[in-house]
């Protein structure tokens, strides 16, 4: 059994993580959904380019997606802190002079818990089961339109379970994740 990625979600917010709420993270999200591993690549590097504070790519279950994104990582420099070989927890991207440009952050190490669970506790319902797994996909099959809100969902309930977090754990400062 082989599995790839059938697209590829992100959603930028440029507002505080506490100001996200369940009634509110599809307005303040920004969300590109990629089909080709190059196109996420090119995506991933303009979040690396030089600005006031380290962007953090929350990634549910890096496990799985580090090997979809292992070439752009071996083009990086970068730090890896992890469980074990196959269970990172956090990628950090450096730039040319060593600084932290980029992170991306594993919330399922962090969670220990599926989406849709993660959904439940910040009261953000997500979508589930929405996948026709009978389908032979290439990045050129098209996602119908419940598969393409699927896949937005994921972001939508990380980001509104980040704020919920949080909020639960006000002594965190969320720029310290």
């Amino acid at each position: 059994v082989f599995a790839f990625p059938v697209s590829y979600q992100l959603g930028t917010i440029s507002c505080p993580i506490t100001d996200v709420k369940p009634d509110n993270v599809r307005k303040l999200c920004s969300m590109r959904i990629f089909r080709h591993a190059l196109d996420f690549f090119a995506a991933l590097d303009e979040l690396c380019k030089p600005r006031e504070f380290v962007p953090v790519v929350a990634c549910h279950n890096l496990a799985f997606d580090m090997y979809t994104i292992s070439p752009w990582l071996d083009s990086h420099e970068c730090r890896v802190l992890a469980k074990s070989q196959r269970k990172p927890i956090t990628f950090t991207i450096l730039d040319e002079g060593g600084k932290p440009c980029l992170v991306i952050w594993d919330t399922l190490v962090f969670s220990q818990q599926p989406l849709a669970r993660m959904g439940e506790d910040c009261g953000y319902h997500k979508a589930v089961g929405e996948w026709d797994y009978e389908l032979i996909r290439t990045p050129e099959t098209p996602l119908s339109p419940n598969e393409l809100e699927y896949a937005k969902d994921d972001i939508y309930s990380l980001l509104t379970w980040l704020s919920w977090w949080c909020s639960m754990n006000p002594d965190i400062e969320p720029g310290k994740l």
